[in-house]
């Protein structure tokens, strides 16, 4: 196929899926590029290659280079000591949108109005989720109202409908459903999941996440000290009430760490410059 396409550069994502075609790229000297696709840390499987490996780094089928969403995507693949010149961190084009179309200095947090909080779900431990948010509502002293969105992968409504059917203050959306995950985000104050991609992806548009207790959390904890005052576990739902009483707005250097800014311009730049210029300068 490579050879009838005759391709200078492939752009593609979860390379550690694609072993043979990336390794027919590099027989053939075409440039590979991947772009980050979700959480892609140290512990990874796809990438957690250890510095042991360098030896036969010429040989192992990875890309040439590895678009990453910010900087702390960066820090996390190099931590082990295999990646290096491959990684550049550029943003996402996704989340440069919603910023654009949703950013707004004058949009300060009030504690004498409504707080929205919205739930990304994970098709996963969803009774225990329906009992804590339950709990959490019918013992907060704040006024409140829930958006959960449902995962891709959940398609199943009814636990959630009959758990909150008392609740006019909570509303379900199925995963294809608009609104998107991201405006439901940028237009809460705060974002609360388990273990998701999410979470980072609630700082990238300036929104403080919360960590429920549940399968998986663990992975995501570093994130409580790393973004500190940011990104909070909450244990149970009176911890939970606790944090959103607070006014939080999340700066620029925070979520330009997770997403750095101006994706488009950045991809180009790079693209441009260490790639070949000719390649898009062909008309």
């Amino acid at each position: 196929m490579l050879l009838q396409l005759c391709p200078e550069v492939i752009l593609l994502q979860v390379a550690y899926t694609n072993h043979a075609l990336i390794a027919a790229a590099k027989e053939l000297k075409i440039k590979t590029i991947e772009f980050q696709h979700g959480i892609v840390d140290r512990h990874h499987p796809g990438y957690s290659w250890l510095s042991s490996s360098l030896v036969y780094k010429n040989q192992i089928p990875i890309p040439d280079l590895v678009f990453l969403y910010g900087d702390y995507w960066k820090d996390e693949l190099s931590e082990n000591g295999f990646w290096n010149n491959e990684l550049r961190a550029v943003g996402s084009l996704r989340l440069d949108d919603y910023r654009k179309r949703n950013y707004s200095e004058s949009n300060v947090i009030d504690n004498n109005i409504e707080k929205t909080i919205t739930v990304t779900t994970q098709a996963l431990d969803t009774d225990r989720l329906i009992s804590f948010l339950v709990e959490f509502i019918n013992t907060s002293n704040n006024s409140i109202h829930i958006n959960i969105k449902l995962h891709p992968r959940e398609f199943n409504r009814l636990p959630y409908e009959i758990g909150f059917r008392d609740y006019p203050n909570v509303k379900i959306i199925s995963g294809p459903e608009a609104p998107s995950t991201f405006d439901l985000i940028s237009h809460s104050d705060f974002h609360v999941s388990i273990h998701s991609t999410c979470h980072y992806e609630a700082l990238g548009l300036r929104k403080p996440t919360i960590i429920l207790p549940f399968t998986n959390h663990e992975r995501i904890l570093p994130l409580c000290t790393q973004a500190l005052g940011y990104a909070f576990l909450a244990s149970n739902p009176k911890e939970m009430d606790e944090i959103i009483k607070r006014n939080i707005k999340v700066p620029s250097v925070i979520s330009s760490y997770y997403f750095c800014y101006h994706a488009l311009e950045n991809m180009m730049f790079l693209l441009k410059s260490e790639v070949d210029e000719t390649i898009f300068n062909k008309r």
